[in-house]
């Protein structure tokens, strides 16, 4: 079962800016609302693009080519029972104004957005709307790090209106006061199984591992570290965190 019903309609909206995201930022919970039988359909907006981009401007902070970090992708959320659903946006780094480079070098990607990705923020609020009724739950990134996709995504979700969304702590960055502004905590306590279930989903994306961690080792041990339980939590389980309006 890949948990997207034939209407379309979900449980669980989950934005993911790149592959990874998503899995890596709360991928124990997606274990959990599918063992509990959850409708849940995992949308990753910037997995382009198809062919795979030429070299030049911020190109070279990309991991793997796209075609590559999809197959990623793919099998991270095979383990998690879910088919992958994609909007094929390019990623900032390949993304290009008449063959020029919007993001021209990495610092860049984590600064105000280029004038011409305002359009792209409409494009992913009516895929918001295509996969959305009043019964779904959106999740979305906080947009910490302030990485360009990052926020043109969180600003998507703002413009499609959605009431109650849960804003996620994207991993791997550090969440600022600026982030959770007006926003209160919650934590979801995980089970051992569920969070086995999340780090073997997590490992499938072995490019990004590489290239931030050095290797899926690393990467393990840096999100059971984000796991760890917080003021307020269980002590004894890991927990995920995010935020919503308080």
């Amino acid at each position: 079962m890949t948990g997207l019903p034939s209407g379309g309609t979900v449980d669980h909206l989950v934005l993911s800016p790149h592959p990874d995201d998503a899995v890596w930022s709360l991928g124990a919970r997606i274990a959990r609302w599918r063992r509990e039988g959850a409708r849940v359909l995992v949308l990753t907006v910037f997995d382009g693009p198809d062919p795979d981009p030429v070299p030049g401007g911020a190109s070279r902070a990309l991991s793997a080519p796209p075609s590559a970090r999809r197959a990623e992708d793919r099998a991270a959320l095979s383990l998690l029972g879910l088919a992958p659903h994609s909007l094929g946006l390019a990623d900032a780094a390949a993304r290009r104004s008449d063959g020029v480079p919007r993001y021209p070098s990495v610092t860049r990607l984590f600064s105000t957005p280029h004038p011409d990705d305002a359009a792209l923020v409409d494009r992913i609020a009516e895929a918001i709307a295509r996969h959305r009724d009043g019964g779904t739950l959106v999740h979305a990134p906080l947009a910490a790090g302030d990485h360009v996709d990052h926020r043109l995504t969180r600003a998507a979700v703002e413009r499609a209106g959605v009431g109650a969304p849960a804003w996620y702590e994207d991993f791997p960055y550090t969440v600022r006061a600026r982030h959770r502004q007006g926003l209160a905590r919650r934590a979801s306590a995980l089970t051992e199984a569920d969070t086995e279930v999340w780090l073997e989903a997590a490992r499938c994306y072995t490019s990004q591992a590489r290239s931030l961690f050095g290797g899926t080792d690393a990467l393990t041990a840096a999100l059971r570290e984000r796991a760890r339980p917080r003021e307020g939590d269980d002590p004894a389980r890991p927990h995920a965190h995010h935020w919503v309006r308080a």
